[in-house]
């Protein structure tokens, strides 16, 4: 089963999405914002990320910036 990490800053939307991804059988795992993320990112390597555009304090884009760096995370 494929896990999917959702990045995103607002709970409603957060819970719409893991309704949604659940139902149609992924693992869903979740973040509230980047420091979280990257917390994640480094313990679950989830298959797919769906990051928030615009966060309190940064952005979906410099979220995957930070992951990119990261040589653990193999290529992106």
């Amino acid at each position: 089963m494929a896990k999917i990490l959702t990045v995103e800053n607002d709970p409603e939307i957060r819970g719409i999405i893991r309704h949604t991804l659940s139902k149609a059988g992924y693992q869903t795992l979740e973040a509230a914002d980047k420091t979280e993320a990257l917390w994640i990112m480094a313990g679950e390597s989830p298959d797919l990320m769906l990051l928030d555009v615009m966060m309190p304090g940064t952005n979906g884009f410099e979220v995957c910036r930070q992951i990119r760096l990261d040589p653990k995370n193999g290529p992106l």
